[in-house]
């Protein structure tokens, strides 16, 4: 039995949706640490001339930040407020996650980023797997790499902001995952296993 990471969903508003028609990516840590691979990401902007934006918020060491702004697709921004984020999600297209927790001997998480950018109604393309179904459309499993991510981002275009929190809502607020485990804990004990 596994007890994930909730949000509780009156908290977290449902983004507007201000998306324009160049697709922009939304990345935000408070640090952006080495598992979450955004150098991995950063080494695939030559790979691409695809038209998009990548917002980076938080704060990006300095091989990042150096590589970040030969790019003028790449916007950072530093640590923002609640608010300055909200307006950022509203423009994405789709929120990042990490790509590179098997730097941390890791292949799953759970991350809270995650379950704010779903609740927000931000459909999300990560590295590494979380608990959703392989066939969940809010949620895209793949390598750090522009042309796969922008085309889960179009994909993704088609869906409101109100259908992505709604088919996610389940699986991320912590109503619903405290429920679930006390239903699980009471079979277990019913049948003495």
């Amino acid at each position: 039995m596994t007890f994930p990471n909730g949000i509780d969903l009156d908290e977290q508003p449902i983004a507007a949706d201000e998306r324009a028609d160049v697709p922009e990516l939304l990345f935000v840590a408070s640090t952006f640490a080495t598992w979450h691979g955004l150098d991995l990401l950063l080494e695939d902007l030559d790979r691409t001339d695809a038209d998009f934006r990548l917002h980076l918020v938080g704060d990006v060491d300095s091989a990042d930040r150096e590589r970040a702004v030969l790019d003028p697709r790449v916007v950072l921004h530093g640590r923002l407020t609640p608010d300055a984020i909200r307006t950022l999600t509203a423009r994405a297209w789709v929120g990042l996650s990490s790509f590179a927790i098997d730097r941390k001997g890791m292949e799953e998480a759970c991350t809270l980023k995650v379950r704010q950018y779903l609740a927000s109604g931000l459909p999300t393309y990560s590295g590494h797997r979380d608990r959703f179904p392989a066939e969940a459309p809010f949620y895209r499993q793949g390598p750090p790499d522009f042309d796969r991510v922008l085309e889960y981002a179009h994909q993704m275009r088609a869906l409101s902001r109100e259908e992505v929190r709604r088919a996610s809502a389940p699986l991320i607020s912590k109503a619903s995952i405290i429920t679930d485990a006390y239903d699980r804990l009471q079979s277990i004990l019913s049948t003495g296993r």
